[in-house]
């Protein structure tokens, strides 16, 4: 049975008193590691993950991967098809991020404007991006279609629609799309707990 085990981990390296670029090394490292610690529970081998030279991941051995991460966690996910995570932290953002992020129409089928709303939107989105290999500026090309569950949402992006399964949990939302055959199995696997970066410099 096909399986899709995203994994979050609380990022490490974050202790305030660490300058800026070395805490997000520290989330870049971490992000790679829970990747890897997804592909080994899936049983492969994630032997080295590389960007291309627009910074998105380049599939190994036929698996495709991504990764996510904010201040406070790590997010990753690996699978023999496109896929794209994002975790968004529930925080206020400008009235800038706001419009971008949806338009009035789809905040209300949210259930109205919520900072948990937006941040729930947003990773959504941010997911749908990631698994087609686009960049931020095509953000507005995705539209909220439906909101069929409080586990996931569908966007409309490039002429069809994408599912979109979602976490909630400690103030964050974690989203990941691929497409999934009917008779996948989504397991999230999110701890509050630090991964082992041991392995994730490549």
């Amino acid at each position: 049975m096909l399986r899709l085990h995203p994994v979050i981990r609380r990022a490490p390296g974050q202790d305030p008193s660490l300058p800026s670029e070395v805490r997000a090394a520290n989330q870049r490292r971490g992000a790679r590691a829970v990747c890897r610690e997804c592909a080994l529970s899936l049983g492969h081998h994630l032997r080295r993950l590389t960007c291309d030279e627009a910074g998105h991941p380049v599939p190994c051995d036929g698996w495709y991967w991504d990764v996510s991460h904010t201040g406070s966690f790590v997010g990753g996910v690996a699978a023999p098809f496109p896929v794209g995570i994002a975790v968004e932290r529930v925080s206020h953002h400008g009235q800038d991020a706001v419009r971008q992020a949806g338009e009035r129409e789809e905040y209300e089928l949210l259930g109205g404007f919520r900072w948990q709303n937006f941040a729930r939107l947003l990773s959504a989105k941010l997911a749908v991006l990631r698994k087609a290999g686009r960049e931020l500026d095509k953000l507005a090309d995705c539209r909220l279609a439906a909101v069929p569950s409080g586990q996931g949402l569908v966007i409309h992006f490039q002429d069809r629609h994408h599912f979109v399964n979602q976490r909630f949990c400690s103030a964050h939302y974690a989203s990941v799309c691929a497409d999934l055959p009917f008779d996948a199995v989504l397991e999230w696997d999110w701890r509050d707990a630090p991964p082992d970066t041991r392995s994730a410099r490549a």
